[in-house]
């Protein structure tokens, strides 16, 4: 099984949102565009970045 397939079938739907585009990335590396990946990527990275907040915001506040 391929990745992108791998990870399409393994989402966690609460999270889907904040998953990286693993099919956007790989076609923009495929078609050589280096200002597009570099755009892309840090869109990607800051909705990672995001997500990370917001469990860290909640492991704080459920802590006993």
């Amino acid at each position: 099984m391929k990745y992108g397939e791998y990870l399409k079938k393994n989402i966690n739907n609460d999270w889907k949102y904040f998953y990286l585009n693993y099919n956007l990335l790989k076609n923009i590396i495929k078609n050589k565009n280096i200002y597009e990946f570099w755009l892309i990527i840090e869109n990607e990275l800051n909705k990672i970045n995001s997500f990370f907040k917001i469990i860290v915001k909640y492991e704080k506040n459920n802590k006993y």
